[in-house]
């Protein structure tokens, strides 16, 4: 078994061997830096309440309150009827809207985001030495935290690092060092015996279930997703992107419970970032670490004849990137049969940096044709599913205070959801513009 980056982008850059990869994935929480909430009391009162985890009337709740004790949900209901106790802290929520702290199930803590940090895809330590890379993201840890709750993500899902990434699981979670999935990254070549790859994920499989964990799958063909799920994978960490899912796949999703995580960005982020065409989002500028933002385009002066050719080659082309049309039919597809979607960003890997890249991710699944309030669903109560962390994902008594408090709508304009006014991680309340002042205070020279 081997530790190593997910990778995968863009496709037959022919680096790997005709091996089969075994990752460890690990759950990781944002916060590190947070105490655990004292056992008192906090109020929001007269927010519009969402429930992605209903259907109809009963998913937009107005003029609710939502009693915090600790760190717990202890009564959600209709304000007019719902006590706020004595000395509570009161958060006025009037005129906002709560929805559940969003989940990101596709993450590498290990990788910032920046042109520096896939060295296997772009080498450019000649710029940057990639020990230094590996430094700064060690050390900058707590920043990327504080860039993902700014954006509303209270939850996220390392899908594959090197073993200090249990580190990252401690900080952020302070559990004991056992992975909660085996990952294999599955690579079919033309020439490759379909028949023994599928083997030795099949004995993978096994082996993890047989732990007690589950099986992620990097497996981006429909051929080879097809053999990864007979050969017993529950999570696939990408989409199939060659060729229109068929019958046979949604048959055997369907009998094994898959979640399906479709990170249609990514592959985009690789080639704007790679062409000098990256340029941040509104989101990305205000709740970005500027530490990767500004890494994300070359030293001023750089000679493209010194460059490696690929970089070079895009950077002469300098073409805007088509959109992962089949990827994004596939999304449609697999959900309306029932199929369980997480979003996932990928974040990390060039150009898709960590925290804000959610709202990139969710703008492509509603253009794939989802339903705002799918989307939403996919990034909370499906995310649940990938930490198996039952207390998060929805608004209820009992649940974890993992909550957003959000200035708009999400269900009228996806994009106000990284509208983000308050944000609770493990009762525990936050506003966005301290956590990233101290963002950028670490970022200054």
């Amino acid at each position: 078994m081997a530790a190593d980056a997910d990778g995968g982008w863009p496709q037959g850059r022919g680096l790997r061997t005709r091996v089969i990869i075994t990752l460890l994935l690990v759950s990781a929480f944002a916060a590190p830096w947070a105490a655990r909430a004292e056992q008192k009391n906090t109020a929001i009162v007269g927010a519009t309440v969402l429930h992605p985890e209903l259907e109809g009337a009963g998913v937009v709740a107005p003029d609710n309150t939502i009693l915090i004790e600790g760190n717990r949900i202890i009564a959600v209901g209709a304000a007019a009827h719902t006590r706020v106790p004595r000395g509570a802290t009161v958060i006025d929520a009037h005129g906002k809207w709560v929805i559940p702290g969003l989940i990101d199930s596709h993450v590498h803590f290990f990788q910032s985001g920046d042109l520096y940090t896939r060295p296997d895809v772009v080498d450019l330590g000649a710029l940057v030495p990639y020990a230094a890379e590996v430094q700064r993201n060690r050390a900058r840890l707590p920043q990327t935290f504080k860039v993902y709750l700014a954006s509303g993500v209270t939850s996220a899902a390392d899908v594959g690092g090197p073993f200090w990434n249990f580190e990252v699981r401690e900080a952020a979670r302070e559990l004991s060092r056992k992975p909660d999935y085996i990952k294999v990254w599955y690579i079919h070549r033309a020439g490759d015996d379909l028949a023994a790859q599928e083997a030795i994920v099949r004995a993978t499989g096994d082996a993890a279930h047989a732990a007690g964990l589950r099986l992620a799958v990097h497996a981006t063909e429909l051929l080879v997703a097809k053999s990864a799920l007979r050969a017993g994978a529950d999570y696939l960490v990408h989409s199939v992107q060659d060729e229109p899912v068929d019958d046979e796949f949604i048959g055997l999703a369907r009998a094994r419970h898959i979640l399906y995580c479709p990170t249609l960005f990514v592959p985009l982020g690789y080639v704007y970032a790679l062409s000098g065409l990256w340029q941040p989002t509104e989101a990305e500028r205000r709740l970005a670490d500027p530490d990767v933002l500004s890494r994300l385009h070359l030293p001023e002066g750089t000679a493209i004849e010194h460059l490696p050719e690929r970089m070079a080659k895009l950077l002469r082309e300098h073409r805007e990137p088509a959109l992962p049309a089949v990827a994004m039919q596939n999304l449609l597809t697999v959900w309306n049969a029932g199929i369980t979607v997480v979003l996932g960003t990928d974040a990390g890997n060039i150009g898709t940096v960590h925290g804000p890249s959610v709202f990139r991710e969710m703008d492509l699944m509603q253009r794939s044709g989802l339903t705002a309030l799918q989307v939403l669903k996919s990034a909370t109560v499906n995310g649940a599913l990938t930490v198996a962390v039952p207390d998060v994902g929805s608004v209820a008594p009992g649940k974890l205070a993992d909550l957003v408090v959000l200035d708009a709508d999400p269900l009228a304009d996806l994009a106000n959801l990284s509208r983000v006014s308050y944000v609770l991680r493990d009762g525990r309340v936050f506003r966005p513009a301290e956590l990233l002042q101290s963002v950028r205070a670490a970022a200054a020279p």
